[in-house]
């Protein structure tokens, strides 16, 4: 798109940092996954407990493994990941801190402890000049 000024409509796009991070990282994490879990097992002398190692720690690292598909429109964010859809107001956010892989939203106007279980980061992955021009427009940043 030539002008991120002419988005018309919803803004939709993936993210799955497995297959968009450098090969070298992706690769480094599941091997030490496998790692973990095969030491898991043959340490315990089990396999169950190496695949229930295996089974928390891809879990964990889920938003990583699997993709997410993000949708922003006048409504707000709506964000799929595993099936789980959650959707969030504009009007829920009032600070919005600029970060070099996207965009963290927040319900508070000042920094919370707090932040990282009410937030929302919004990650760019090729759409950052779009995801900074939705936000700019339907954020309404508002001082207490």
């Amino acid at each position: 798109m030539d002008d991120v000024h002419a988005v018309d409509g919803p803004l939709c796009w993936k993210v799955h940092p497995l297959r968009q991070e450098k090969v070298g990282r992706s690769l480094s994490l599941i091997v030490i996954v496998g790692t973990v879990s095969w030491s898991a097992a043959f340490s315990f002398g089990h396999v169950g407990y190496g695949l229930l190692s295996l089974c928390v720690l891809v879990l964990s690292l889920a938003h990583y493994f699997f993709p997410s598909h993000y949708r922003l429109d006048e409504n707000g964010i709506s964000r799929d990941h595993l099936g789980r859809k959650s959707q969030r107001a504009w009007t829920d956010f009032r600070r919005v801190d600029a970060r070099s892989n996207g965009l963290f939203l927040s319900p508070f106007a000042q920094p919370s402890r707090l932040d990282s279980f009410r937030g929302l980061f919004l990650p760019f992955h090729g759409k950052g000049d779009q995801v900074v021009y939705y936000v700019q427009r339907y954020v309404n940043l508002r001082a207490d």
